[in-house]
């Protein structure tokens, strides 16, 4: 599979490639006294090249965390919608009447779809088709108050009432969160300033690896692609829910069913994993490690012992003689 990341880089990486072949060809091709990163400028040149990565740095680093957090703020409000609905579903079973609790799934079933395509800015939720999300979890509030007001209710169906408004409430929330993070992007001005710094200082990196000579259009096209793909990463999950890349599926994790375990499909995969794997194989890599381990534990205790035995003769070597008994000077 190929990445999308390099595919929307591509045409950056083209550009940066031809003009350091036409730096290489241009000025690689003058006597080394004549160029502008020459002695003695090559070390003025370096260190401003230096100050200007460290800069350059600091910004890619800054972008690419704020979009980090709006990608994984983005995974935490579904989860948290979830947790919502399915909090309804079940309060809504022990207190309301069966036609209610009808009308409750019914919304709530319609809920992942309109809230798809509202944060995707299509028809079919609060445009010209479908309903907005809010609308729909405002009806399920209008409907928990007009069964929590039978005078007829118990003390706990009261207050299972109110929890469950509590619930709509912070499932309005989190949509309103969804909305904010789809419309509201990263500050327009620090990107630009960041785009237009990275374009800067890639566009001088050939003058100053002209001295590489034919190899210096290469090493220039491998720092373009770390930088430029780090920085495409930042605009690529800044919109969580319509990333080109790696979007966050919200109507399909709103529809799984409520006996859902996240960790099942790890371990189908764990479990295929072993599947796969030869028989026996798994066995003689541990054999194999174990013995590893093994030789180099006896190596390293043959070598202490010859040591030992190396520093006690030459002890015994260096000690001064007894004289023999009853001799004298």
């Amino acid at each position: 599979m190929s990445s999308q990341i390099l595919r929307r880089i591509s045409s950056h990486l083209t550009f940066n490639f031809i003009f350091a072949l036409m730096v290489n060809m241009v000025v690689g091709s003058r006597p080394c006294e004549s160029r502008i990163c020459a002695p003695p400028h090559a070390a003025a040149a370096a260190d401003a090249a230096a100050a200007f990565a460290t800069a350059q740095g600091l910004l890619l680093i800054f972008r690419t965390t704020a979009a980090y957090d709006r990608w994984w703020a983005g995974h935490r409000c579904v989860r948290l919608l979830r947790q919502h609905m399915q909090q309804i579903r079940r309060l809504s079973r022990q207190w309301m009447p069966p036609e209610d609790v009808q009308s409750v799934d019914a919304l709530l079933n319609a809920l992942p779809g309109s809230l798809e395509a509202f944060l995707s800015g299509e028809h079919g939720a609060g445009y010209l088709y479908g309903r907005d999300p809010r609308a729909i979890l405002a009806d399920i509030g209008e409907a928990v108050g007009r069964c929590g007001g039978n005078p007829d209710l118990t003390t706990i169906a009261v207050y299972t009432a109110d929890r469950m408004q509590g619930h709509v409430t912070g499932a309005l929330d989190v949509v309103e969160e969804m909305a904010q993070l789809t419309t509201v992007p990263v500050a327009r001005n620090y990107s630009r300033h960041t785009s237009r710094f990275l374009s800067l200082w890639l566009l001088l990196l050939p003058f100053l690896l002209v001295d590489m000579g034919h190899f210096m259009p290469f090493a220039v096209v491998v720092v373009s692609w770390a930088l430029l793909g780090i920085e495409e990463i930042g605009h690529a999950i800044e919109d969580p829910f319509n990333s080109p890349t790696d979007p966050v599926e919200v109507q399909e994790i709103l529809e799984l069913p409520a006996g859902w375990d996240p960790m099942a499909d790890r371990r189908a995969a764990l479990s295929r994993k072993r599947q796969e794997q030869p028989k026996g194989h798994e066995g003689d890599q541990t054999s194999s490690r174990f013995f590893f381990w093994l030789s180099l534990r006896q190596r390293w205790m043959s070598r202490t012992q010859k040591e030992a035995l190396q520093g006690t003769s030459q002890a015994d070597e260096s000690a001064p003689r007894a004289a023999p008994a009853g001799s004298t000077r």
